[in-house]
């Protein structure tokens, strides 16, 4: 429970960890960026939380290029880089107000 509960902050942390071949297998924060892609070519790529394997196997799977690094979240709001942003992002009420308007999401997303 320890090692997949690091890979799941791993892999929604703004930090650029490469896990080298076994990123192939276990999927990096890179590799689950790409799911939370603002960019229409990333749409419906990258679903898997801990390993790559199911998306390689239903063809969902979205290899980034060495400098891939895609803007996440949506469209108006900065992303959190620091701990305290992370912990407070939902409690940030000013957030959610400016969200609503051009935020970028569409039905069906």
């Amino acid at each position: 429970m320890t090692l997949i509960t690091f890979q799941g902050h791993l892999a929604h942390s703004s930090t650029r960890i490469n896990l080298g071949p076994l990123r192939y297998i276990i999927g990096d924060n890179k590799f689950h960026r790409i799911h939370h892609s603002m960019e229409t070519h990333h749409r419906h790529r990258n679903y898997g939380f801990f390993t790559t394997i199911w998306d390689t196997i239903f063809l969902t799977a979205y290899w980034p290029k060495k400098n891939e690094w895609p803007k996440v979240g949506l469209r108006g709001q900065s992303e959190p880089l620091t701990v305290r942003d992370s912990v407070m992002f939902p409690f940030d009420r000013g957030r959610w107000r400016r969200a609503k308007v051009g935020s970028g999401v569409e039905a069906g997303d």
